[in-house]
């Protein structure tokens, strides 16, 4: 992709910081919440980054959840748009593991997809819900 032609904004909601990531993180927000402080991430990947499938199922198997198949996966997803296009939502708990719980969103864009990561407690994924579709939601590509 032409980074110098098309850039990609978001809003994000006031009490977020930005924080450092990784290397191959495009953008990191450290987000208060009752219980400490949520890690979102945001990465773009070629392609479909491995499908929806596997990703999902990875996040479900990092906080001891079975894998689940592409139909309860799709069945699972709040499907909402911005103006990038239709894209999808997933909370994934372990109610046996309240420690983690992941807000997801996977974005595809153009050849490529934007993967949306919160990483909190059971709790937060409540505290949090609102202000992360408002987040996803406010994404979009800009022509420069």
């Amino acid at each position: 992709e032409d980074r110098s032609s098309r850039s990609m904004s978001w809003e994000a909601p006031s009490s977020w910081t930005p924080s450092s990531g990784s290397k191959m993180r495009l953008a990191s927000y450290s987000i208060p919440y009752s219980d400490g402080i949520g890690d979102l991430y945001l990465m773009t990947l070629s392609g479909d980054g491995g499908g929806l499938e596997a990703n999902i199922n990875r996040w479900r198997n990092q906080i001891g959840l079975i894998s689940e198949t592409l139909y309860s996966i799709n069945e699972s997803a709040d499907k909402r748009i911005n103006e990038i296009g239709m894209y999808y939502m997933f909370e994934i708990v372990n109610p046996e593991n309240s420690e983690s719980a992941f807000l997801c969103s996977i974005i595809p864009n153009n050849g490529s997809t934007i993967f949306v990561k919160l990483t909190v407690t059971l709790r937060g994924v409540s505290e949090i819900r609102n202000d992360f579709k408002y987040f996803c939601d406010s994404f979009k590509i800009s022509n420069e």
